[in-house]
């Protein structure tokens, strides 16, 4: 089931989906029909996820900037006058006021690097105090407790030994999916929630991802896994 352009989720999608801790998935999908160069066949769509399913929950169109500024394209293809270029974080924190407004309950708003390195999206949910954990690329800069900006990558290497844990990720299709897992207190000065760098790594080669989070008190790595 999708609900588009904010509809208001029925009591049967509530029933199914809501948890304390289901995710909203700025991770949006990217589909193209085949056989066809028409930009209107780009779509982005945030999903829901909760322990009893998965949802679609809007969608919005995403024009290229080639597209929103040649104006016979967009006559031949009848893109309206109102639709023009948007980044796809834009799109995100559109969708997510929408979804907000619908006041459609989740804990977590969740996405990869495309919305994770986009500061103007993760000032956007600390201002509404909307949680989340996004993944950021290597070179992204943070302020740490130290009071001065480091790259994660930087920060990732102060973790010791001993601040590693290895937890499950969830099941998948060969069971349990084991990650090294640590976090890191990012400055988090006269905020009602926490800041944090999250790292996971591959156990077969080590190599770690960043995620940057925020979230009112978890005392364990655990919780934030789960």
């Amino acid at each position: 089931q999708m609900l588009v352009g904010g509809a208001t989720p029925t009591a049967a999608l509530r029933l199914a989906l809501t948890l304390p801790c289901a995710a909203l998935l700025a991770d949006i999908s990217h589909v193209r029909r085949r056989k066809t160069t028409a930009p209107h066949r780009f779509m982005k769509y945030p999903g829901y996820a909760g322990q009893h399913g998965r949802a679609l929950m809007d969608r919005e169109l995403y024009l290229p900037k080639e597209w929103a500024d040649d104006g016979e394209r967009r006559q031949a293809t009848k893109i309206p006058k109102h639709i023009e270029f948007k980044t796809k974080p834009q799109l995100a924190q559109q969708m997510i006021e929408r979804t907000v407004a619908a006041k459609v309950p989740f804990a977590w708003i969740a996405g990869d690097e495309v919305y994770g390195d986009n500061r103007s999206l993760r000032v956007w949910l600390e201002q509404h105090d909307l949680h989340f954990v996004l993944a950021v690329r290597s070179n992204q800069y943070v302020w740490t407790e130290r009071m001065r900006q480091e790259t994660v990558e930087e920060l990732g290497k102060t973790i010791t030994r001993k601040d590693w844990h290895t937890l499950s990720a969830g099941e998948g299709t060969k069971g349990p999916r084991w990650y090294d897992w640590a976090r890191v207190p990012l400055l988090s000065w006269q905020m009602p929630c926490e800041r944090w760098l999250l790292l996971h790594r591959s156990r077969a080669d080590g190599k770690p991802a960043f995620m940057c989070a925020m979230r009112r008190r978890i005392r364990t790595c655990k919780r934030w896994c789960r």
